[in-house]
């Protein structure tokens, strides 16, 4: 085949698996069609999909041979986004998840690009500028984007009322705003897809605080979410507590502080240790009363002592 109308049948199934990017058979045929004319990426789609298709994963040396390949060719593969992403994440042969390596005219000029279609899940650094930042996640390129990273809650205000906003299903926020703004961002129909939300909130501030979280755990968002996480330093471990007690979630409500872990299901109760928590002395948690969760699991080493409620009842 000249290298003329090896070009163009290229082009032309890269274009179909552009627009279609949920089409896996797309990939599969280009794979085969590469994979017969020697080219690399045609192994390694071949790959991947042994890996996706397979219960175990694939055998130690394909997976030598995957990482080869991957380290010779992926900045080939990924063109210009090679500038201006980084954390590469691959599905079947394409750029499937990222972060932001870059601000600036050179992601200026990436904006539109067509590779972005396939990509299910971005990043963006805690320094994104904000303008660019706006222009990326609101281009129709990014038809394909179902989790996405944010340095603060402003973008989630533009993303309400844009077709991407319908097929968020993970959504993770740093520095988030206080309650109040979470019925007009997250409630209704503007994100009907979202199932995991993640908040790291910042060390200081009433948002930071747990009452200032009571009407998103007991709100129609939550109910609906399979995995709300929580991740604060700020507030007394009894406090976060009082708003596990209250909550009403259908999925599993994670809260991590310095201190300690809580994870609710439904209203049983499982409490591990915090980043900072000192493990070599007995803690007591106020506020774990019957009434309130039907069982509390201590996953934590050396037995510690707990109060379940206001009587000092102790549980090892």
């Amino acid at each position: 085949m000249c290298a003329r109308r090896y070009t163009r049948v290229v082009d032309e199934l890269l274009a179909q698996i552009l627009a279609r990017p949920d089409d896996d058979a797309l990939r599969a045929v280009y794979g085969d069609w590469l994979l017969e004319r020697g080219d690399p990426r045609g192994d390694f789609i071949a790959l991947q999909l042994r890996e996706a298709r397979g219960p175990s994963g694939l055998p130690s040396s394909e997976n030598k041979r995957r990482e080869a390949l991957l380290a010779a060719h992926a900045k080939e593969w990924l063109g210009p986004l090679a500038a201006v992403t980084r954390a590469h994440v691959w599905r079947l042969g394409f750029l499937d998840g990222c972060e932001l390596a870059t601000r600036g005219k050179k992601l200026d000029d990436q904006i539109g690009h067509p590779g972005w279609a396939t990509v299910r899940a971005l990043r963006f650094p805690t320094d994104a500028d904000d303008r660019r930042a706006d222009a990326l996640v609101l281009h129709p390129a990014l038809r394909s984007l179902r989790a996405l990273e944010l340095p603060s809650e402003r973008l989630l205000k533009l993303l309400c009322g844009n077709p991407h906003a319908a097929n968020l299903a993970r959504l993770a926020i740093a520095r988030p705003p206080a309650a109040y703004a979470w019925g007009q961002l997250l409630g209704g129909e503007a994100f009907p897809s979202l199932r995991e939300l993640r908040l790291a909130l910042e060390l200081r501030g009433a948002a930071t605080m747990p009452s200032a979280w009571a009407e998103l755990v007991e709100s129609a968002t939550a109910r609906r979410l399979a995995r709300l996480r929580v991740e604060s330093h700020a507030g007394y471990a009894s406090a976060w507590i009082d708003l596990l007690g209250r909550a009403r979630l259908g999925g599993e409500l994670v809260v991590a502080t310095t201190e300690a872990t809580f994870t609710l299901r439904g209203d049983a109760l499982t409490i591990a240790p915090g980043t900072h928590a000192q493990l070599t002395s007995p803690v007591c948690f106020h506020g774990l009363s019957r009434e309130r969760f039907s069982s509390v699991k201590l996953a934590w080493p050396g037995a510690p002592r707990v109060v379940l409620d206001q009587t000092r009842h102790l549980v090892t």
